[in-house]
């Protein structure tokens, strides 16, 4: 399948909102947007790139090919093969404070390379609106993690513009 055709959203996600991690998360309480612990270390662990801005699209799993899911690994690597990219770390919480009117029960992962927090869990930021709160969340970013049919990922369409 070439994900070209498949329908996506495109979205330009400006990077440079917050420039540390201490301001990026008392932004997310200012919105009131909850995360856990992990998601913090995740912010924490993260590098700020200073400026840009991204396009994005959000496609499910089903779209890029597999129709009964697939491991994290396999959408991964679907999805750089069809000259798309990894998102960039702190896009996730960018996102997040860009996306306010997320529907009810809308689940997005965000397609990137994982971040190892203690413990030694990979993980990848999920953007979700559970029961009308807004989450930006932690989910397991293993190579052999299996993603559903109906996982929808944010990726990276264009480089970051400096």
């Amino acid at each position: 399948i070439n994900i070209s055709d498949c329908r996506s959203i495109p979205t330009m996600i400006d990077l440079n909102l917050c420039q540390d991690s201490g301001s990026l998360k008392k932004e997310l309480e200012f919105r009131k947007i909850k995360f856990s612990e992990l998601v913090e270390k995740m912010i924490d662990a993260s590098v700020f790139p200073g400026s840009g801005s991204t396009k994005c699209a959000i496609i499910s799993v089903a779209d890029l090919g597999f129709p009964d899911g697939g491991s994290y690994s396999e959408v991964c690597k679907k999805v750089i093969e069809s000259e798309k990219q990894y998102c960039p770390p702190l896009f996730g919480p960018q996102f997040r404070l860009r996306y306010p009117h997320q529907p009810k029960g809308d689940h997005l992962l965000v397609l990137m390379e994982p971040i190892i927090v203690s413990g030694g869990h990979p993980g990848i930021f999920s953007i979700q609106n559970i029961k009308g709160t807004l989450w930006l969340g932690w989910q397991n970013g293993s190579a052999d993690y299996f993603c559903k049919s109906g996982f929808k990922f944010i990726v990276q369409i264009s480089s970051p513009v400096l």
